[in-house]
């Protein structure tokens, strides 16, 4: 088992090499901040968990039906980018992202309509 440590950045990060299942993301949210990214078609949106330092919380909204996916659970951050390929979205990093910061929140979408407008 990989025991985490956490930097200056409260990001969870392995203590060792990663073993080869494991993601090697190229996109990592910042601690603390809110990512909002419109489409044509369907948001993504990415929150920190305020009980899990380092965990997100990752949503996708349909613009054109109202309808939304979400881990019900944060993941942690170097998951991120592996839902939101699993969304839908084949490049992460180079996403035009809105970004706010956000002391975190306890269920998804919260801060939908405040943070993240």
């Amino acid at each position: 088992m990989t025991q985490l440590q956490f930097d200056d950045l409260d990001q969870a990060k392995p203590a060792s090499p990663a073993p080869a299942w494991k993601p090697q993301p190229a996109f990592i949210p910042a601690p603390r901040s809110c990512y909002m990214c419109p489409g044509p078609k369907t948001t993504l949106v990415i929150e920190p968990a305020i009980e899990h330092p380092g965990f997100y919380f990752v949503s996708n909204l349909d613009t054109e039906t109202g309808a939304y996916d979400c881990t019900r659970r944060p993941v942690r951050a170097d998951w991120v980018e592996e839902y939101l390929i699993l969304y839908g979205m084949s490049n992460p990093g180079a996403a035009e992202w809105r970004v706010r910061a956000s002391s975190g929140v306890r269920a998804p979408l919260e801060t939908l309509t405040g943070v993240c407008a």
